[in-house]
């Protein structure tokens, strides 16, 4: 079986109901929720991203939770501004990853529910529906969009 760079194997936890559905197993969230696992489905769940440490300026990769809507890639923050990778792409928005061995390069952005509420709100509804958690701060990832580096690393 194939195995994820996060060392599980892929469909891994995942149990047919009566219907013969594949259901997901609960996950335990770091601060006690427990939400559905992802859901069966042909479309790869996990999203490769690397941004630049803005401390280091070496690559930082995670793996994280994706959905897609055109060609641009969405994902969501749980830990909102305080999460590194967040803290990272605003300071230098040029990232690149990788989703099923397709590698992308572009620019990543995080979009406000004041500014673009509706397109928040789609967001959000998708990744519930593919794993059964969307709240957090939501971040594209565009393929398409050449990006300006903001400063050279080290200077302010």
């Amino acid at each position: 079986m194939p195995r994820h760079r996060h060392g599980g194997i892929a469909g891994q936890g995942v149990d047919g109901d009566a219907e013969g559905r594949r259901q997901a197993d609960p996950v335990q969230r770091p601060h006690g929720l427990t939400v559905p696992g992802p859901a069966a489905s042909s479309e790869p769940q996990y999203l490769y991203l690397t941004t630049r440490g803005r401390k280091t300026g070496k690559p930082r990769e995670i793996e994280i939770w994706f959905t897609r809507r055109g060609r641009c890639f969405y994902l969501v923050s749980e830990r909102r501004l305080r999460a590194h990778w967040v803290q990272n792409l605003l300071e230098e928005p040029r990232v690149r990853w990788s989703v099923d061995g397709r590698k992308f390069r572009g620019r990543a952005r995080v979009l406000r529910a004041a500014g673009s509420p509706e397109l928040v709100r789609d967001i959000r509804a998708r990744s519930k529906s593919k794993y059964g958690w969307g709240d957090g701060l939501v971040v594209e990832l565009d393929p398409g969009a050449p990006a300006e580096r903001r400063r050279p690393h080290g200077q302010a």
